[in-house]
C-alpha cells in the first residue's frame, strides 16, 4: 500500500517540481544577517540592493522567505527575534525593487515559514506560536498553525491545527513546539512535517499529505527526513545505517552515514555511504543529473578547538564520485539551470571574504563578492532560478 502511495503522487510531482525553467532573467538573491540587506544578483554579476526596511532583530532565510518561480515576488515574514512576545508581519513585494503589494499581521509568534504553490496562486504560512508550558502564552491559540492563502490578496484560504479533527486523530502534536514546514505544494495537496522549533531543523516522523480538495490529511512516507531533495520523481534523504562506520558529528546534527532513495518499485535503497565524515544536506545539480552531497570533518577530540572542514562532493548516476570543494568556513550549494551556485567564506574568521560562483560544466563565473561582518558567514543564499529537471535519467546506482 505504501509502494502505491508513493506511485499515485509520482506524477504529480513530476509536472510540479519539472515545470520551472531556465530562464533569461536568471537571477539570485543574498541576504545579511547583521546588515539585514537584501541583494539580487544577475546573471551578469549585476547587484540591485532591494530594501525591505527589517526590524533590528530580524533574520531572513530560505524558510522564512519565498519567491515565485520566476523570483520577481516576494513574500517574508518580519520579526524581531531579539524581543520576547514580538508580532510577526506578513510582507509581500515586489523583489526587483522592493515595492510592497500588500501586508498584514500574522500575530504574536516564535517564527513563521512560508511556501508558495508551484503555480504561484498561493501562499502558506506556517507559525509556531508558543512553547507548551509557557504561563504566558496565548492558548486560545493553537501551538503551531498551517494557514493557506491567496497569493494577490492575503486572504485565507484554509487552515490546519493541531485542533483540526484529522491532525487530533492522527495523533499531531498539540502541546509541542513544531513549525509546520512545507515541503511539497501543487495540485491542492500540501505535504509538510514538523520541525522541533528551536533544534538543529530534526524533522518529527512523519510527513502529511493535505488535500485541500477534500480537507483530508494523512500520513506520508519518506518527506519528513532530514537532508531531504527533489527532482522530478527522484526523492533523496540522510539516514543513520547503524550497520555501518560513521563518523563522529560533535555536535547536535545527526550522524548521518548513508543517502537513501526509494526506487521505481517503490523499495527504500542505498545509493551512497561515508564512512567518516558526516553526510550534512544534499542538492540535486545540473538539472537533476548529480547530486551534491554535504559532508562535515569528523569531530576530533584531540583537538575540540579546531573547526571542522565542510566539503561537497556531487555523485553522479552512475556511482561515481566528484569533489566540488572544501572550505573550513560556510559554504552553500544551490541548483541553478544547466549547474549549480556556490556560496563560501574564505575562513571562519570575522571579516572575511565571500563569494558567490556560478558553476557549469568547467566553467566558472564568479558573481558577487563582499565581506563577512561576523564570524563565520554574514551572507546567505536565500533563493536562485532553480535547473529544470532532466527527463528520462536513469535511477541512481545502488550501493
Amino acid at each position: 500500500m505504501r509502494g502505491l502511495k508513493w506511485l499515485a503522487l509520482s506524477l504529480a510531482l513530476l509536472l510540479a517540481v519539472g515545470a520551472v525553467s531556465a530562464q533569461a532573467n536568471w537571477s539570485a538573491y543574498l541576504f545579511n544577517s547583521v546588515t539585514r540587506e537584501l541583494v539580487r544578483v544577475g546573471l551578469d554579476g549585476t547587484q540591485t540592493a532591494i530594501p525591505l526596511n527589517l526590524p533590528e532583530g530580524a533574520f531572513l532565510g530560505e524558510a522564512d522567505t519565498a519567491f515565485t518561480s520566476d523570483g520577481n515576488t516576494l513574500a517574508y515574514c518580519a520579526l524581531d527575534y531579539s524581543q520576547a512576545n514580538s508580532v510577526a508581519t506578513l510582507n509581500v513585494v515586489d523583489a526587483t525593487n522592493g515595492m510592497p503589494l500588500y501586508q498584514q499581521t500574522v500575530g504574536q509568534t516564535l517564527g513563521c515559514w512560508l511556501e508558495y504553490s508551484a503555480d504561484n496562486s498561493m501562499l502558506t504560512v506556517g507559525t509556531v506560536n508558543y512553547f507548551g508550558g509557557d504561563p504566558n502564552a496565548d492558548v486560545s491559540r493553537p501551538i503551531w498553525e498551517l494557514h493557506i492563502l491567496d497569493a494577490d490578496s492575503g486572504s485565507l484560504m484554509a487552515s490546519m491545527s493541531p485542533l483540526d479533527p484529522d491532525a487530533t486523530n492522527l495523533g499531531l502534536l498539540n502541546d509541542f513546539a513544531i513549525m509546520p514546514d512545507v515541503r511539497y505544494f501543487d495540485n491542492n495537496q500540501v505535504i509538510f512535517t514538523g520541525v522541533i522549533w528551536g533544534s538543529e531543523g530534526a524533522p518529527i516522523e512523519p510527513a502529511f499529505l493535505w488535500d485541500l480538495n477534500s480537507s483530508a490529511l494523512q500520513p506520508f512516507d519518506d518527506w519528513w527526513r532530514w537532508g531531504l531533495s527533489v527532482s522530478g520523481t527522484d526523492v533523496v534523504w540522510l539516514d543513520n545505517d547503524p550497520t555501518l562506520p560513521v563518523g563522529n558529528p560533535g555536535g547536535p546534527i545527526p550522524a548521518s552515514n548513508v543517502v537513501r532513495m526509494r526506487d521505481a518499485a517503490g523499495e527504500v535503497v542505498t545509493i551512497y555511504h561515508s564512512p567518516d565524515w558526516i553526510l550534512a544536506d544534499t542538492e540535486f545539480i545540473e538539472d537533476g543529473q548529480r547530486l551534491a552531497l554535504s559532508l562535515l570533518e569528523p569531530f576530533d577530540e584531540t583537538n575540540p578547538s579546531e573547526s571542522n572542514d565542510l566539503r561537497w562532493i556531487a555523485l553522479d548516476r552512475s556511482g561515481n564520485v566528484t569533489e566540488l570543494a572544501t572550505t573550513t568556513g560556510f559554504s552553500q550549494v544551490a541548483s541553478a539551470p544547466g549547474g549549480y551556485v556556490y556560496l563560501y567564506a574564505s575562513g571562519p574568521e570575522v571579516g572575511n571574504t565571500m563569494v558567490l560562483e556560478y558553476r557549469v560544466g568547467d566553467q566558472v563565473q564568479t558573481l558577487f563578492t563582499g565581506q563577512s561582518e561576523n564570524s563565520g558567514a554574514a551572507w546567505n543564499l536565500i533563493w536562485t532560478t532553480p535547473g529544470t529537471p532532466v527527463s528520462g535519467l536513469p535511477g541512481f546506482m545502488v550501493q
